[in-house]
């Protein structure tokens, strides 16, 4: 279950030098990208091309000081994507969804201890494995009982994600602990609701495209320890994680969608044991 973000993408930075560093830079989206229905050519299996389909990079920039014991920044990351590029009836469909993430960190490292905290909040954050995406607000028309592409708009889906670690130790006995919080926000605009329950009222069965889509919150707490010996390492951790579920619910026109509620929780506890040798 990500609490951290994961990427890679090609990109150009350009970066200041010292214990205080500014940097920004260009990317673009490659092995991780948005969620979305695909290719222009619904035949392969490409991943979608979202990001690279707007003709804008996206952007970043922020700051950081390091100490060498002490390490904090600030960055920020703007992202523009088209969802689609043409509509149902062949015509290109140049409309674009933007969104902003904000990112800070903190690190302290003792002799015998380290410390570390992150949090990020944004929109459409599924290119970095985040909970979040985008759907198709309700600005859509009904032709003939069909939705019709033209004039749609996007509504971006945002989340939060902080974590934590503490771990120490010696040069015989390690030991860590990691704890991971995340909560999807729901969407900046209602969502058009393009599904039927079995009396025939809207019900949210698509609502977008965005990654971690039934998850309301979630949490992870895991400790774990490892002993040193020669070439020879031992270790054992625990990771109990719980998730809550969500559900888009109908507004009182019975036209859209709104912010997730809670739904279920589940919980998870997983026993992970390692040897290894180094030779």
């Amino acid at each position: 279950f990500p609490f951290a973000t994961i990427a890679r993408s090609p990109q150009f930075k350009i970066s200041s030098v010292g214990a205080t560093k500014v940097f920004a830079s260009i990317l673009a989206e490659r092995d991780f990208a948005d969620s979305g229905p695909g290719t222009a050519n619904a035949n392969t299996n490409l991943l979608p091309a979202l990001q690279k389909n707007s003709g804008l990079p996206i952007f970043a920039a922020g700051v950081q000081h390091n100490t060498g014991s002490v390490a904090v920044g600030v960055n920020a990351t703007y992202k523009t994507i088209r969802p689609s590029i043409v509509d149902n009836h062949g015509v290109a469909d140049q409309t674009n969804l933007s969104t902003l993430s904000l990112n800070a960190y903190f690190k302290y490292k003792a002799p015998s201890v380290t410390f570390k905290l992150a949090t990020i909040y944004g929109s459409n954050l599924s290119d970095i494995l985040m909970a979040g995406g985008y759907a198709i607000s309700d600005t859509m028309t009904a032709v003939a009982g069909v939705k019709d592409n033209l004039g749609k708009t996007y509504t971006p889906i945002s989340s939060m994600n902080t974590w934590a670690e503490l771990e120490g130790g010696s040069s015989k006995f390690e030991w860590g602990l990691f704890i991971g919080y995340l909560t999807t926000l729901g969407a900046a605009d209602p969502i058009t609701a393009i599904g039927k329950n079995a009396d025939g009222t809207p019900a949210p069965i698509v609502f977008g495209f965005s990654f971690l889509n039934d998850v309301k919150s979630a949490y992870r707490v895991s400790p774990r320890m490892g002993w040193k010996s020669g070439k020879l390492k031992i270790g054992i951790e625990l990771d109990y994680t719980s998730v809550t579920r969500g559900e888009y619910n109908l507004t009182a026109d019975s036209k859209n969608l709104t912010e997730l509620t809670s739904n279920s929780t589940v919980a998870n506890l997983r026993v992970l044991a390692t040897a290894m040798y180094n030779f």
